[in-house]
């Protein structure tokens, strides 16, 4: 009868590798450390001289567990943008911090003014945020751990509204869950 003979190679195999993981030192291989990102996107209407523009944004922090390095990051979406004869923002600028225990370690603007001026609709992630955005933006930010604390990612939109007489206002954003360190 061949299959037990098989099952019992097949066992020796598997103790044989154990064995060898165990005398050589081979780890096995460590489990990927999950992004921590606010549960849901934020999001805010702004009534503009065009259309509504509504604009949805998600802060995440990373740690690269070979490297030990964290990293914050902004992903989301507009709608209602680019009324090409009337200009919705003067200003547009997300700023994007990495913090440990509420302290600024690295920090990252992006001005979206432009790709919301001209383009309806677009969504962004920081694998694609030079390209969408005039190819000058980078919100990837990190930090090397240097000491104890929470890293976490946070930041808030500076915006103003074409034509509309009020300046500058900022809209505070949530920052995301964090890494105790």
């Amino acid at each position: 009868m061949a299959w037990p003979k098989r099952a019992g190679v097949a066992a020796l195999t598997a103790g044989l590798a154990l064995s060898c993981a165990t005398t050589f030192g081979v780890a096995p291989a460590a489990a990927a450390v999950p992004d921590k990102c606010n549960a849901n996107y934020q999001s805010k209407t702004f009534d503009t001289p065009g259309s509504n523009v509504t604009f949805k944004i998600k802060l995440c922090v990373s740690l690269n567990s070979s490297s030990g390095k964290y990293h914050a990051y902004a992903m989301g979406s507009w709608s209602g943008g680019g009324n090409y004869a009337v200009g919705e923002m003067d200003k547009f600028l997300l700023l994007l911090r990495l913090e440990r225990s509420d302290a600024i370690m690295r920090a990252e603007s992006c001005e979206f003014r432009s790709g919301i001026n001209w383009v309806p609709s677009d969504s962004f992630r920081p694998s694609d945020m030079p390209t969408v955005i005039s190819g000058e933006c980078d919100l990837n930010t990190d930090a090397t751990n240097s000491g104890g604390g929470k890293w976490t990612a946070d930041g808030k939109i500076i915006y103003n509204i074409q034509n509309d007489g009020d300046g500058d206002k900022t809209w505070e954003l949530g920052g995301s869950p964090g890494y105790d360190d």
